[in-house]
C-alpha cells in the first residue's frame, strides 16, 4: 500500500519526520539531509506516520516546543523555493 507520494510503508524507514522531531526534543544533532529527505517525481518529502502522534506527548513537558519543528525547516529552508505541511494542527 502506497501512503503518500508513493512511499512505501514510511514507518519502516530508518528517518521519518517522528524520529527528526524526537532527534530536536532530546537535543540530538539531525542527520544529514539525504538521510530523511526522499525525492519522488521532482518532489521532496519527508515522510511521517502515525508515530507522529507520539511526538504531541513528548511535546507536552519540551521547552519552546513551538520551535522543534521550525528547527527542521531551518535545517533544509535554504534549499527550497516553497515548504507545504501536511501535519496535525497541535504542531
Amino acid at each position: 500500500m502506497k501512503d503518500c507520494f508513493g512511499v512505501e510503508k514510511p514507518e519502516k524507514l530508518d528517518r521519518i519526520l517522528y524520529h527528526l522531531m524526537m532527534d530536536v526534543i532530546t537535543e540530538n544533532d539531525l542527520p544529514a539531509k539525504e538521510h530523511y529527505i526522499i525525492e519522488k517525481e521532482g518532489v521532496y518529502i519527508i515522510p511521517s506516520s502515525i508515530e507522529l502522534s507520539a511526538v504531541e506527548i513528548n511535546l507536552v513537558s519540551t521547552m519552546s516546543r513551538g520551535d522543534v519543528l521550525k528547527t527542521i525547516i531551518d535545517e533544509i529552508k535554504d534549499d527550497y523555493d516553497y515548504i507545504l505541511l501536511d501535519c496535525m494542527p497541535s504542531l
